[in-house]
């Protein structure tokens, strides 16, 4: 019993770990340092056309929310994607 207690608070402290570190939301800027995400360049979906073979039948929003979970590890808001793409639209980047 006492080991099983043990080995539940670990867990516990570990997932808590997990789940802090989720929330910095800072990813590996190549340099061997961590920048925050809002520095970070968001790759380029305006040109694509939304639910095509380009985006894997993706809207635009969701295609660039895959992008950055593979590049980054971090899943981004639909609603920060959705921002995100309506400027890359109206900016024309």
């Amino acid at each position: 019993m006492k080991y099983l207690l043990s080995a539940l608070l670990v867990g516990g402290a570990l997932m808590l770990g997990t789940a802090t570190a989720a929330r910095a939301q800072t990813i590996d800027d190549g340099t061997g340092t961590l920048a925050p995400t809002s520095t970070v360049a968001y790759p380029k979906v305006s040109d694509l056309t939304p639910f095509s073979v380009e985006t894997d039948y993706m809207s635009l929003a969701g295609f660039l929310r895959l992008e950055v979970f593979q590049r980054d590890g971090i899943w981004m808001d639909r609603t920060e994607a959705t921002a995100i793409v309506g400027n890359q639209i109206a900016t024309g980047e």
